[in-house]
This record gives C-alpha cells, sequence and structure tokens, in this order.
C-alpha cells in the first residue's frame, strides 16, 4: 500500500510539472504522452529531494511524506493558478484512415508488449539482484543511501574505486525511496525502478510518435524498441543505461513537440529531462553539451542568433536547478571519475595519436552495431521497410530532425572520443560497455526514423 502511495506522489509531481509548462492547452489533452514524461520528471525530483534529505538528518518515512507533500502542493498551487483543469478538447493525435492497419498494427505492439513484460519478469526472478554493475554501483550506493541517512557523505568519501562513488544517484535514491516507504530493503524496488523506465521509454516512444505523426506510427516504433536483441535483458540488469535513454529521447521529444504545439515553455520541460539524465548517469553531462550545441546551430541557421539565444536560454533555465544541484555534489562530496582523475597531457596525447586505437575502436562498433542491432526487427529490416515505405520528410518536421540527428552524432562522436583517451584496457572497456552505451542512443535513432519514413496510412491510401 505505502509502495503504491509513493508511486502515486511520484507521478503527480511529474504531472503537475509538466502541465505548468505545458501551456496552451487543458492538461487532459496528450494525457498519455505527458504520463510518459511525468513518471521521468517526478522519479528526477523525488530522489533529488530524497537524496538531500539524508545528507543532513536521519529520515523517516513521516519526513518523506511530509516534504514530498509539501512539494506537490506547491506545484498544484502554481497549476491551478495558472490554468483551468476542466474543460477538454480534442487530441490533436491523428488516426488515418485504413480500418485493417487500425487493428492489426495495436493489436501487434500489445502482444509484443505482454511478451516483453513476460520476458522482463523471468529475466528479473532469475537474476533478482541485476547483474555485476548492479550490484557493485547502483543498488550498493542505493543500499548505503537508505542505511546511512544522515551519514551519506561518509560512504561516499571512503567508497572503493570500484563502486564508483562518482557515478550520480538518480537510480539508487529512487531505490531507496521506494524502500523507505516500503518500511525495509527489498529486491522488489530495484526492480520496479527497472521495469517502470524500460517501459515507460517504450509507451514514450509510442505517445510521442503518435503525437508527431500518426498512432500506428507509434506502435510501429514501439514494436521495433521492444524487438530490439538487447533491450530487455539490459532492462533487467537493472543498470542506469535504459533510465538514461528515456531523458534523451525525454529531451529529444519535447523538443519536437515545442514545433509542434508552438509552446516554447516544453524548452524548460526539455531542459530539465536534460539536467535529469545527468542526475542519472554521467552520459548526461555530454548529452547536455550536444542538445545545446545542435539545438543552437539549427535555430541559428533558420531563425538568426536572437532566437537561438532565447530558446537555449529557456532551455537552460530548466537545465540550471537541476545542474547547480550536481555540480555541488560533484565537486563538495564526490571524488573524480576514474577516467580524467590524476592524468597529465602527455598520457592523452600518446593515446589521441595512436591510429590502432581508432581501428580498434570502429572495428568493435561495427561488431556491436551488426550483433546487437542487426538481429530480429534491427536495422537491415528497418532499411527494407524504409525503401518499400518512402521517405516523407514534411516542411514542419525538419528543425526537429535537424537537431534529433546532430544530437546523436555528436553523443556517438563524444561516446567514441572517450574510448580513444580512456586509461582502461581499451578492448576491456569497448567489449563490456559500448553496446550499453549504443542502447542508450537507440530510442532517438528510432524517433528519428519513424519522423522520416513514410506512415502505413499514406502507403495504404496509395495501394
Amino acid at each position: 500500500m505505502m509502495l503504491l502511495l509513493s508511486l502515486f506522489i511520484l507521478f503527480l509531481i511529474g504531472l503537475f510539472t509538466v502541465n505548468i509548462f505545458w501551456t496552451k492547452e487543458n492538461i487532459f489533452n496528450h494525457i498519455g504522452l505527458k504520463a510518459c514524461i511525468a513518471f521521468g520528471i517526478g522519479s528526477g525530483i523525488t530522489s533529488i529531494i530524497y537524496f538531500f534529505q539524508t545528507l543532513f538528518y536521519k529520515i523517516s518515512i513521516t519526513n518523506v511524506i511530509v516534504s514530498e507533500i509539501f512539494i506537490l502542493l506547491i506545484l498544484a498551487a502554481i497549476l491551478f493558478y495558472k490554468k483551468p483543469i476542466f474543460k477538454v478538447s480534442k487530441e490533436t493525435c491523428k488516426v488515418e484512415s485504413g480500418k485493417i492497419l487500425n487493428i492489426f498494427i495495436p493489436t501487434s505492439f500489445y502482444l509484443t508488449a505482454i511478451s516483453s513484460f513476460l520476458s522482463f519478469v523471468i529475466f528479473s526472478l532469475k537474476s533478482p539482484h541485476g547483474n555485476w554493475d548492479a550490484w557493485t554501483i547502483w543498488n550498493l550506493h542505493a543500499r548505503f543511501i537508505y542505511r546511512l541517512s544522515g551519514h551519506v557523505v561518509d560512504f561516499f568519501r571512503n567508497c572503493p574505486d570500484w563502486a564508483h562513488p562518482d557515478y550520480p544517484l538518480l537510480i539508487p535514491a529512487a531505490i531507496s525511496r521506494f524502500n523507505q516507504y516500503s518500511g525495509h530493503e527489498q529486491l522488489f524496488s530495484a526492480i520496479l525502478v527497472a521495469g517502470l523506465f524500460a517501459f515507460g521509454l517504450v509507451f514514450l516512444l509510442v505517445t510521442s510518435i503518435s503525437a508527431l505523426k500518426t498512432k500506428n506510427q507509434g506502435y510501429l516504433a514501439g514494436m521495433v524498441m521492444l524487438s530490439t536483441f538487447v533491450f530487455i535483458q539490459q532492462a533487467a540488469t537493472q543498470c542506469a543505461d535504459i533510465p538514461i535513454a528515456f531523458f534523451f529521447l525525454a529531451t529529444l521529444v519535447l523538443l519536437c513537440l515545442k514545433d509542434k504545439f508552438k509552446n516554447n515553455s516544453l524548452l524548460i520541460l526539455a531542459g530539465i529531462t536534460a539536467g535529469l539524465s545527468a542526475w542519472c548517469k554521467n552520459e548526461g553531462l555530454l548529452f547536455i553539451i550536444s542538445i545545446f550545441l545542435a539545438h543552437f546551430a539549427v535555430i541559428l541557421a533558420k531563425n538568426g542568433f536572437k532566437t537561438a539565444a532565447r530558446e537555449v536560454l529557456l532551455i537552460f533555465s530548466g537545465l540550471f536547478p537541476v545542474l547547480i544541484l550536481l555540480l555541488y555534489i560533484k565537486f563538495q562530496l564526490f571524488p573524480p571519475n576514474d577516467i580524467f582523475a590524476n592524468r597529465g597531457i602527455s598520457d592523452y596525447l600518446s593515446k589521441i595519436t595512436n591510429p590502432a586505437r581508432y581501428a580498434e575502436i570502429f572495428s568493435q562498433l561495427l561488431i556491436n552495431i551488426k550483433y546487437y542491432f542487426c538481429r530480429l526487427t534491427g536495422i537491415p529490416l528497418l532499411a527494407v521497410y524504409a525503401l518499400l515505405a518512402g521517405i516523407n520528410i514534411k516542411e514542419e518536421h525538419k528543425t526537429d530532425i535537424n537537431t534529433v540527428l546532430i544530437t546523436l552524432c555528436l553523443m556517438l562522436a563524444g561516446y567514441l572520443g572517450i574510448y580513444v583517451i580512456t586509461p582502461h584496457n581499451l578492448y576491456w572497456h569497448l567489449s563490456t560497455s559500448l553496446y550499453r552505451l549504443l542502447l542508450q542512443l537507440w530510442p532517438g535513432f528510432i524517433l528519428l526514423y519513424f519522423m522520416i519514413v513514410k506512415t502505413p496510412e499514406e502507403n495504404f491510401k496509395n495501394s
């Protein structure tokens, strides 16, 4: 019962936050899409509130509930002051002709979703503690946050290097918060967090592409994500790669929706989700830089410097509170990251100027793409579908497509650049992490793909 209460409060905090900035329409419009984004934002906000409480005093369930309800009441007051909530207008999600498609495609998606959920349950029952990284990093951090509230800093300052004390804490704090509501540590909390982010990501893909294109296009995107060879298995490991993929996708989606709804306030929400990606995993810092550069460059080319600067400032206004908290933790509480700690310029130069490293990186990149993303409904099938269906880049989507494409390319370049300078054994580092980094970007590539390819309804009409 208390666990349900924790989910309810988390969801309301996220939903109220989303609707404060999702102006110009009723809060019930696009409720599925808003709910997906609200889950991520609510998880981020509640994890931040919970963790900062543990820094200063020994907390109890009463402390947690009172603080979260206080935040919830503030958000509710702002929301109810800003806009009416009971007048429901029509959804703008397109439902095209073609009765067979409107039955077959959704049914196929839900059958795939049920099958994937059962697979997730089986993986979780088989390995309820997750994988090695979950034991030694994410769940370990969650355990000590729960046990040492009031003395959490002592753990991170004395944590062994193999437990990566510099890693961000959205996932550990979210798990620990669920344990706090339950009254004891339990394996189910980590499984719940992993499952919610995995299937939240899938439904975010479905609802966002439904809003941007058509519902059937959204269902197809969801099936592609669920059918990705490593997705469900990686979700069940209880690591942070799927959650950070959620925040990457949410940020890109909000940037696209800004143009669709002519609502610049969504840029503030995009800043919040970008900031939460950095609160989730270190790769989020690279994502923040990439999203700023990509969005500024695209808007500069289209609308000029003044508009580009204004939109980037709106994104930064959403990012700023999370970024300040993150920088405080990183520079005041946590040790340096293992990739950059205690290294000189000569070490970096020796790696950057070694051509063998580049050859090995690109070799492993091709191997990972072939093994993890060319199986089942992978890249070859998507390529065939694009050839059969055709490409249709609408004028209204060109800005969004360019922003998403540049962001993903910058992220991929940044990931490969880290491998060039890594102090670790290059083969080990590539073999243990590259597929996970590619999986982080994969939902963004699916979003990009379905914004470009023709919808089933368009082909149905032409046949």
